[in-house]
């Protein structure tokens, strides 16, 4: 995954009269804390909420000791922060975004950041992302930083266990079989074989890499594999395609992607790239070797992408494809894998992101953590800069899954990007989480007393052309 922000031309918000002394709470506290002091904003941050308070009578102690006799726990607390300084940015990387500023909230592959005087007017980031990432990779994408706006900022918002509601069917026998074959070990075991290769789009090495995939695919019973290439400017990549057809109804269809090249600060030296996004690409081949040993009713569409580093080249091709052919008829949803195997802490969580068009598949892959994993699950409704965004952006339902810990994973596009960073519970918790979900909206668990021969996930028992009661 690679990301870049750009701060130029920037247009500050009406500064306050008054300067804001903002607290970090829970989220179950906040009307609490709404009760006991006037509240100008709120930045809701998974697990977090930060609350900021008119400052124009009280210091920052005095409103602090105030939620604290009114029985809230404040953790971090800001003094004195300017409004019209405050800027939402997206892709900072946590141990970077603090260079801009005052960091109130980072969740969500946003932040929230109170920019130090100095960085109002320039552009702080091309100069960074230039010697951390490449040049090609900082031309890639520009993410702009807004000023906050409104009352209230929803950078990730922390899914409860009880909030959810199971609507998506059964946990049935052979969903049961599907997760369960799921295998850690043989996952990684597949990054440690990606990592051996440097796979940047534009070297060798990554065609190495790719006839391994074909190969590992190609092992699979029933699977169907081919190659397509696309021009990466100046260079050639290469998307590898399995496809499992359904058992019923072929003709309806979910995909499963994540890209398998890589970069570095040095990528014609090496870019091993583990967690970015071996981690991925072999949790697709994962996926693909549970569903070939439990084909479902719906064909399930494998694809792990070339040129992602450059900018998203390998499913904006495969995307524009589908459109111009027509071939978007029966794809249910997509499901894309970036980064899902680094976790900085004992706390398993993933973050699920899409627009409102993958409202659905939040839902049911909610519904999957809560049935197989015990992750804890954040959502953002604000998608960039990943293999979903081609699909997104023409109208297709698409989710990225990425472990909520990326943005302090300290070996982000650089040579040091191994396995043995990567945590093997992390990864079998995503793997789990997708398998349940795929599995779900490719059919193998109907709603109670039917099976759907079409129609199934779409949510309308009028499109089912066929249903008979189960024996």
């Amino acid at each position: 995954m690679a990301v870049l922000l750009l701060l130029s031309g920037l247009t500050p918000a009406p500064a306050p009269a008054a300067p804001l002394h903002c607290f970090e709470i829970s989220p179950a506290a906040e009307s609490r804390a709404s009760a006991l002091l006037v509240i100008e904003l709120t930045l809701e941050a998974g697990a977090r909420s930060i609350v900021c308070a008119d400052g124009s009578a009280r210091t920052a102690s005095e409103l602090g000791l105030q939620l604290r006799a009114g029985g809230v726990q404040a953790g971090r607390a800001w003094a004195a922060v300017e409004r019209s300084r405050l800027v939402v940015v997206r892709g900072a990387r946590g141990d970077r975004v603090g260079t801009l500023g005052r960091v109130l909230a980072l969740a969500g592959r946003r932040a929230v950041v109170e920019l130090a005087p100095e960085r109002a007017l320039e552009d702080p980031w091309s100069s960074f992302h230039a010697a951390e990432c490449g040049a090609e990779s900082a031309q890639r994408l520009a993410e702009v930083a807004e000023p906050v706006v409104g009352e209230r900022v929803v950078l990730a918002r922390r899914l409860r266990r009880g909030d959810r509601v199971a609507a998506s069917g059964p946990v049935t026998p052979a969903l049961e079989r599907a997760v369960g074959r799921v295998d850690r070990d043989r996952w990684f075991a597949a990054v440690e074989a990606l990592a051996g290769w440097n796979r940047w789009t534009r070297g060798s090495q990554i065609l190495l890499a790719r006839d391994w995939l074909v190969a590992r695919f190609g092992e699979l019973a029933g699977m169907e594999v081919w190659t397509e290439s696309f021009p990466v400017t100046t260079s050639t990549g290469w998307n590898v395609f399995a496809r499992l057809p359904g058992t019923a109804d072929p003709s309806t269809w979910v995909l499963v992607g994540g890209h398998y090249d890589s970069t570095s600060q040095s990528p014609q030296t090496a870019a091993p790239g583990a967690e970015d996004n071996a981690s991925g690409c072999a949790g697709v081949l994962e996926l693909a070797r549970a569903f070939a040993a439990t084909p479902p009713p719906f064909t399930i569409l494998f694809i792990c992408y070339s040129g992602e580093e450059q900018g998203l080249h390998g499913s904006n091709d495969h995307a524009a494809d589908l459109v111009a052919s027509g071939g978007t008829a029966g794809l249910a949803g997509v499901l894309i894998y970036d980064m899902i195997g680094y976790s900085a802490d004992a706390e398993l969580d993933v973050l699920l992101e899409t627009s409102l068009l993958g409202e659905d598949l939040v839902e049911l892959f909610a519904v999957a953590a809560a049935d197989f994993t015990g992750l804890e699950v954040d959502i953002s409704w604000n998608p960039f800069g990943s293999d979903h965004m081609p699909y997104l952006n023409r109208g297709i339902p698409a989710l990225l899954a990425i472990e909520n810990d990326w943005d302090i994973y300290p070996h982000y596009h650089r040579t040091t990007d191994v396995p043995a960073h990567l945590s093997l519970a992390m990864g079998e918790g995503i793997l789990r989480m997708g398998a349940g979900g795929l599995g779900r909206l490719a059919g193998l668990a109907a709603p109670p007393g039917l099976l759907a021969r079409d129609g199934f996930e779409r949510g309308d028992l009028s499109a089912w052309s066929e249903a008979v009661l189960e024996p």
